[in-house]
This record gives structure tokens, C-alpha cells and sequence, in this order.
């Protein structure tokens, strides 16, 4: 999906060899700031980019959804969570996870 405006510029009489011509000026539209965030999810920031955009990585803890959302994803499971060897991870709430030290008895 390319979004470009392009116009033509005022007519810059150049005569070289009894020729003329009119330059065409074009200039990106920034999808960011078209709609909230572009219509990338909270949790991941629209990218502008020439003629397009794209929804930046979804946080830890969480997944890509398509091209504009993110999707609960189990820390504990993709191991992006800080507990030591000697702990198991145990999932709290959405993207939230404790550490917990397992009981010899």
C-alpha cells in the first residue's frame, strides 16, 4: 500500500531549445498521524515510512497478531522471563509472571 500525493508544481517556464516542462512534486503522507496510531495496537508504535508504514515488535511476553495487533503470549512458555535455574515460572496476568522457588519436602 504505497501513499504518496503527488502534485504538479507551478509551471517553471525552463525553456532550453525552446522546450518547456512542469516538475511534479510528490510528498509522503504520514499514516501515524492519520488515525490513532496508524491502526497499530497500543502496544505497538507505528513506523512511517516512504510511501507506507508499519506497526513496530509487540513488547515482551506478547505476539504479533496480522500486521497491526499483539496476542497474549506465555512468558513463561517463550522464555523471556528473568527467573534463575533453580526457580519456575508460573503466568500472573496478561504478560505479568512470578518467580517461584520450588518446596523440597
Amino acid at each position: 500500500m504505497k501513499n504518496i500525493v503527488c502534485f504538479l508544481g507551478t509551471d517553471l517556464e525552463i525553456k532550453l531549445n525552446l522546450l518547456s516542462f512542469s516538475i511534479q512534486i510528490c510528498e509522503d503522507i504520514n499514516e501515524c498521524q492519520q488515525s490513532p496510531n496508524g491502526g497499530c495496537s497500543d502496544l505497538r508504535e507505528c513506523e512511517n515510512t516512504m510511501g507506507s508504514f508499519q506497526c513496530g515488535p509487540c513488547p515482551p511476553g506478547y505476539v504479533e497478531d496480522g500486521d497491526f495487533n499483539c496476542r497474549f503470549s506465555d512468558p513463561c512458555a517463550a522464555g523471556v522471563h528473568n527467573c534463575q535455574k533453580t526457580e519456575y515460572c508460573n503466568n500472573h496476568a496478561v504478560g505479568e509472571f512470578h518467580c517461584f522457588v520450588s518446596r523440597i519436602s
